[in-house]
């Protein structure tokens, strides 16, 4: 309860200071950034994004599924991800994809898009028949 009530003032207070740093979207170059900053508020707001990106992609997932179509994928069901799971499968992929592509493509990919990949590969559908 604390945590979260604590979440909410240091978020109130980012969004109340206007955080010029703050985009729409984080690409993989300011994800790395925000990792490695001292400073607890980054951090905490890093944190908050990477879990709502995750909750998004979790959100229309069940939605597909409610609406018997394929998901996106498959995670198994007692698995409860959260802000941790989701940074640890962003650390894996990022280093998978820096081994194939160039860092200037790699610094400006979309964290969202990269976890959608590393869930997708991490939890893969089994295709029916």
């Amino acid at each position: 309860m604390l945590r979260r009530i604590t979440r909410a003032v240091v978020l109130s207070l980012l969004i109340g200071i206007g955080a010029q740093s703050l985009s729409a979207e984080f690409r993989v170059k300011e994800y790395q950034a925000l990792k490695e900053s001292s400073d607890p508020a980054q951090k905490a707001l890093l944190e908050e994004y990477i879990n709502g990106v995750g909750q998004g992609i979790s959100w229309a997932n069940s939605y597909l599924h409610s609406t018997n179509r394929q998901r996106l994928y498959c995670a198994p069901e007692n698995l409860a991800l959260n802000a941790d799971n989701y940074e640890d499968m962003l650390d894996r992929h990022i280093a998978k994809l820096a081994k194939t592509v160039t860092q200037e493509k790699l610094d400006g990919s979309f964290i969202g898009l990269v976890l959608l990949r590393a869930l997708i590969e991490t939890f893969p559908c089994k295709v029916q028949k």
